[in-house]
């Protein structure tokens, strides 16, 4: 069996005030969807549907619900010598430490986890969406295109864009995209010509 050489990173740890209640005991990832299953199934499922199967979980804020709803991770089958999911609590180091500080800083703290896996590519996810998507064509788009850093993003009606972060793309690839030329984060007049 070759190892894998994609490690996802999966950042599931926050909550939101307009799901009030619902986030009150457990990060946004961890609610409850469909009757059956919780947010977080959304990646976890796509990355189990694209053959990515090292998996960690960055969770921060009440974790309790989120790490016993994935448990050992046998509902996506990823048990095994190369597959498995891991969660990734904030820690204190040898040096005082604070909790993760934003997305970037989660990603940061644990890189001697990354480093330890030793992938050729990270796949960074949000834990707290609902889409379908196949993330080998991301991964492959990245080295066709011979990236250092590939992006994805969905277009959106321009009166909710000021609630992402927006790109402006050269679209050389047409539907598939292109290089970012520009991107603002949570614009509060976003540019019509923008993808978040």
């Amino acid at each position: 069996m070759l190892k894998p050489t994609t490690l996802a990173m999966i950042l599931a740890g926050g909550r939101v005030d307009e799901l009030g209640v619902l986030t009150y005991f457990r990060p946004k990832s961890a609610v409850p969807f469909g009757g059956f299953g919780r947010v977080i199934d959304f990646s976890l499922s796509n990355l189990m549907n694209s053959g990515i199967e090292q998996v960690a979980i960055l969770s921060q804020y009440r974790s309790f619900s989120l790490i016993n709803h994935i448990g050992t991770g046998a509902a996506w089958d990823m048990i095994g010598r190369y597959r498995h999911i891991s969660i990734l609590p904030p820690f204190q180091g040898m040096e005082a430490t604070d909790w993760y500080r934003g997305s970037a800083d989660a990603v940061y703290k644990n890189m001697d986890f990354i480093q330890h896996h030793d992938p050729e590519e990270v796949l960074i996810l949000s834990g707290d969406h609902i889409y379908k998507m196949d993330y080998q064509e991301l991964i492959d788009y990245h080295y066709e295109k011979g990236a250092d850093l590939t992006v994805a993003f969905t277009p959106v009606p321009l009166e909710t864009a000021h609630r992402f972060g927006i790109a402006s793309l050269d679209d050389e690839d047409g539907d598939r995209g292109g290089r970012v030329t520009a991107y603002d984060e949570k614009p509060s007049t976003p540019n019509q010509g923008g993808h978040p």
